[in-house]
């Protein structure tokens, strides 16, 4: 459950008492997630109101769905993440725009560019389906989409009922090392099982041997995660005892150690995850005499290491990654989405293809412009569907609000989600469950490798297409 980002102007309340036990119960599970419960607090204090609604909803749906003799575990997730969703977009007058009628509104000239194909279409399938609310109704559930879709990943990330695995036990299970499953871990567990003082010993000697070894590799791991993820949508912040959930093993391990790739593409891939880290970093200091002229080498070394990236290194690294998330079949829905997130994969090479088929100056302008202002949207459709806002401010005040609003979304669907578990609604395997759904969506939310196009990686020019979007992104620092 992510809230650290919300910032409503919905309907405010006052901090109020609240003397209903199941409220407060329901509430409360905001504890069973792995995030700030001070910032939650803070959430709820300004928009009470909706979680009262939320309540209510939940509760309603429950007993609803008790009642029902039978029911399909995909169609009942559906019907409760879908009226969750209605509620956020009914909170807050802003939200209007992602109901089933406003995308036109928001988008007036998509109707005349793809009015003919529409109509095509129609009448090919002998429908009389109003086209404006045909095309208003596709931009509705492709945000629903995203938002049921990262609210599962939320869950699955954040929740406490999930299994989860310190530092050392994914160093020691993953490392290129492969500590032995009968070199202890700690000292606590050196007198675990022996039947005599000689084992007893012989762990003990085993235990200090590999001790410093393996509390180097934690180390670095530990900075590695800090580096590689604290200024990204991935990063998690969590306590020792849980610090990585168990859905992201194989990600991290992956690339972490990136045990296949050659020299060279593990350090370029390591520059292009850390490409933006100065400007991340002169952004976060006080604005002082020195402040300007810090950031404005922070801007002219990023845009050297931009000059000395590869597309084809891009690529290479990108497919290597893609095979392994299909390693885990388990985890690939999720990780797919996760891995779009740090490294845009599709959004830059469908961004190339397009820059390398137009000689329209002001449209590869509008490309690059596009590729900073929607970096942050990691959902083709809605991403596609953005292109169409007219102009730039827009587009930018758009995007934060769909970020907002799908992060309310988020939240609000993780309180339901901890209900459905609780309550058994989405039975004993209810993780695998999860997983699954995910599973059966990646490739229509965030993208299907399969239909990557490759065909222009080769073509001179795609370099420097390649190297012009990376520059257009330094832009989003100067908003």
């Amino acid at each position: 459950m992510n809230a650290c980002s919300l910032c409503l102007c919905g309907r405010e309340d006052q901090m109020i008492k609240i003397e209903q036990p199941d409220f407060n119960e329901f509430i409360n599970r905001a504890k069973n997630f792995h995030t700030s419960h001070a910032i939650f607090q803070d959430l709820f204090s300004a928009n009470t109101s909706f979680f009262k609604e939320l309540y209510e909803l939940t509760t309603s749906l429950v007993s609803d769905i008790k009642d029902a003799n039978k029911f399909c575990r995909h169609e009942m997730l559906d019907e409760v993440l879908l009226k969750v969703h209605n509620l956020v977009i009914s909170y807050n007058n802003a939200f209007s725009v992602f109901d089933e009628n406003s995308f036109l509104k928001l988008c007036p000239d998509y109707l005349d560019e793809f009015k003919d194909e529409i109509v095509e279409y129609l009448d090919s399938n002998d429908t009389d389906t109003d086209i404006r609310e045909l095309i208003n109704l596709k931009f509705y559930y492709d945000v629903y989409d995203a938002c049921f879709f990262t609210s599962i990943c939320n869950f699955l990330l954040s929740s406490s009922r999930c299994k989860s695995m310190t530092l050392r036990e994914l160093v020691y299970k993953n490392s290129p090392a492969k500590y032995s499953e009968h070199i202890p871990q700690r000292a606590s567990e050196v007198t675990k099982d022996t039947a005599s003082d000689d084992e007893t010993i012989e762990k003990w000697e085993t235990y200090y041997e590999f001790k410093d070894e393996l509390d180097r590799e934690v180390d670095a791991f530990k900075k590695w995660k800090s580096r590689h993820l604290s200024n990204s949508d991935n990063y998690f912040s969590r306590l020792e005892w849980s610090a990585i959930p168990v859905v992201l093993e194989h990600e991290i391990s992956t690339i972490y150690y990136l045990a296949e790739l050659p020299d060279n593409l593990a350090t370029d891939f390591k520059n292009i995850t850390n490409l933006y880290n100065l400007l991340h970093k002169e952004r976060k200091q006080p604005d002082d005499t020195n402040h300007q002229s810090k950031l404005g080498d922070a801007f002219d070394k990023t845009d050297k290491r931009i000059s000395k990236m590869k597309y084809t290194s891009f690529i290479e690294i990108g497919k290597y990654l893609i095979q392994r998330i299909n390693e885990k079949e388990k985890f690939y829905g999720i990780s797919l989405y996760r891995f779009e997130m740090q490294y845009n994969f599709y959004s830059i090479i469908n961004d190339v293809n397009h820059l390398l088929h137009t000689d329209d100056e002001d449209e590869c302008e509008t490309i690059l412009a596009d590729a900073y202002l929607l970096k942050d949207i990691h959902f083709k459709e809605i991403k596609n569907a953005f292109r169409y806002i007219d102009d730039y401010s827009s587009t930018a005040m758009y995007v934060s609000l769909f970020r907002t609003f799908m992060g309310f979304v988020n939240m609000a669907s993780s309180l339901v989600l901890d209900v459905l578990v609780d309550k058994g609604l989405l039975g004993d395997d209810w993780d695998d469950f999860l997983l699954e759904t995910l599973n059966g969506m990646a490739d229509k939310v965030i993208f299907n490798p399969d239909n990557i196009d490759y065909d222009y990686v080769s073509k001179p020019i795609a370099d420097a297409c390649y190297k012009g979007i990376l520059a257009a992104s330094i832009a989003r620092y100067d908003l």
